[in-house]
């Protein structure tokens, strides 16, 4: 008498789901992974380019204020390479009303802003500096002093 016997191997359409899921739920994750750690490094390139900027603009605007320039003739520091950095005291700028304030809604216009307040009793200027960056979203902020000549 000849023996049968079913050797049963291979892959049952459910185990190929199963296996199927967990390859997509790992690579799901892989792939989120990268590209959060993309936006991180991006928005963190953004921010310390922006904040260098700022840096170079009010040692600017403190140059100009130690060698005897008067606040109302800066009006704007940077150079087109750069971009440039406005005063919101700035006449030439109609479309701004009030002055000695940033204006958040102005942001895609004027990118980084600048007021300079002269500080009673010290015998000088506080500098207040913003520059936007990351579509408007996020900002560098600086306050600085620059002594009266």
């Amino acid at each position: 008498m000849k023996r049968i016997i079913s050797n049963q191997s291979g892959v049952t359409l459910i185990e190929l789901l199963v296996a199927f899921l967990i390859l997509s739920i790992i690579l799901t994750t892989i792939v989120g992974a990268l590209m959060f750690m993309q936006k991180s490094i991006i928005g963190s390139d953004l921010k310390n380019n922006e904040a260098a900027k700022g840096q170079d603009y009010v040692d600017q605007i403190v140059t100009m204020l130690s060698n005897g320039t008067p606040p109302a003739l800066i009006t704007e520091v940077g150079t087109d390479e750069k971009g440039k950095a406005y005063s919101m005291d700035n006449p030439k700028l109609t479309d701004i009303t009030t002055k000695g304030q940033f204006y958040d809604d102005k942001w895609a216009t004027y990118p980084r802003q600048f007021y300079i307040v002269e500080y009673p009793g010290a015998g000088g200027y506080n500098i207040y500096y913003r520059g936007y960056y990351d579509n408007g979203t996020a900002q560098i902020n600086y306050t600085a002093f620059a002594k009266k000549v």
